[in-house]
């Protein structure tokens, strides 16, 4: 239990430095700002990468079915979410 909390705080950790040197990168690249504007936005990634990987967890444990685990996970990701937010 605690190796695959351990796999998704790093997973989640990995896709935050991603995406900041993404961000980084297509910045500079523009040359408008400073580098350092909409760096707080980084925290809100992570957070909402280990919302994410969190919820795939919980179903995964609570279920003990991977298929079923997977299909509400993806329905709930491209389905539910997108319903929800229009």
């Amino acid at each position: 239990m605690t190796a695959k909390f351990g796999v998704m705080i790093t997973m989640a950790i990995f896709m935050t430095l991603v995406i900041a040197v993404c961000a980084l990168f297509f910045g500079l690249r523009s040359g408008q700002g400073s580098p350092s504007e909409g760096t707080g936005m980084l925290f809100y990634a992570f957070i909402q990468a280990l919302d994410y990987l969190a919820l795939a967890f919980f179903l995964g444990i609570f279920l003990k079915r991977a298929g079923v685990a997977i299909a509400l996970y993806v329905m709930y990701a491209y389905v539910f979410e997108f319903l929800s937010a229009g």
